[in-house]
């Protein structure tokens, strides 16, 4: 699902796994020049572990991240076992 937003207000992302090892990366490696990494520092190769049964919420209420289309769009969902790992998001933004 495509969903285009000029900026981003807040990143909810649970890891709804149950088993221990089921590891969710997330963040924008692995998308050369087109990673959305305002949240990671400006760190387009950036990743955050989240482990099975965890949650993590990003939060810039006052001023949102920017999102550039073709530039610094994309999110990158990863796991760290050869498992299938599911896991929830909710991303709220705004088109100005």
């Amino acid at each position: 699902m495509t969903i285009n937003f000029a900026k981003v207000k807040a990143v909810l992302i649970v890891n709804t796994s149950t088993t221990s090892g089921d590891d969710l990366l997330v963040g924008g490696a692995g998308f050369s020049g087109d990673a959305w990494s305002p949240p990671f520092n400006g760190d387009q190769s950036a990743k955050v572990s989240l482990p099975a049964g965890s949650a993590l919420l990003l939060v810039n209420k006052i001023d949102g991240w920017a999102v550039t289309d073709g530039t610094d769009d994309r999110l990158r969902m990863d796991n760290t076992s050869g498992n299938s790992v599911v896991y929830r998001i909710v991303i709220v933004g705004t088109s100005a």
